[in-house]
């Protein structure tokens, strides 16, 4: 699910209507480890978040039945709610080596690092952007604070 303009989504019920139907909740924040932790976009990070107390994941065949990739582990068994996180860790990153650099992950540190000071540059540039906007309109231009 896209959100081009940054909307705070209502993920109580967004998580809901998934759950029913028995999906996992998984955000990809990719662009947002790119763009904005790292805050100049020249190294691509990602990060995901998991709803840990999933419990369609039970079902999930990858997750309750051996694995062939790490030895016949069984990864719900094993690792219980932590089973989605321990699997991307171990054959993901393995098998399809979606990992950084120790460069591109201490540009990534540096941005985070920096990131409450770009948020409050940014925030200053929009307000002061549209203080001169309304006085040259001579109107009043609302905007969520």
């Amino acid at each position: 699910m896209e959100n081009p303009n940054f909307n705070i989504q209502d993920f109580e019920a967004i998580c809901k209507i998934v759950y029913d139907m028995g999906i996992p909740v998984i955000i990809d924040n990719t662009f947002g480890t790119t763009k904005w932790v790292g805050g100049h976009g020249i190294t691509i990070g990602g990060e995901y978040l998991v709803e840990a107390n999933f419990h369609g994941i039970m079902k999930d065949s990858n997750f309750t039945n051996p694995s062939p990739d790490c030895h016949g582990l069984i990864y719900w068994d094993t690792f219980g709610y932590n089973a989605f996180t321990i699997k991307a860790r171990s054959e993901i990153m393995r098998n399809i080596e979606p990992c950084q650099n120790p460069f591109e992950s201490f540009l990534l540190i540096q941005g985070f690092e920096t990131l409450s000071l770009l948020e409050k540059r940014k925030l200053l540039k929009s307000v002061t952007l549209i203080y001169s906007v309304s006085f040259l309109l001579k109107k009043k231009i609302n905007y969520e604070k």
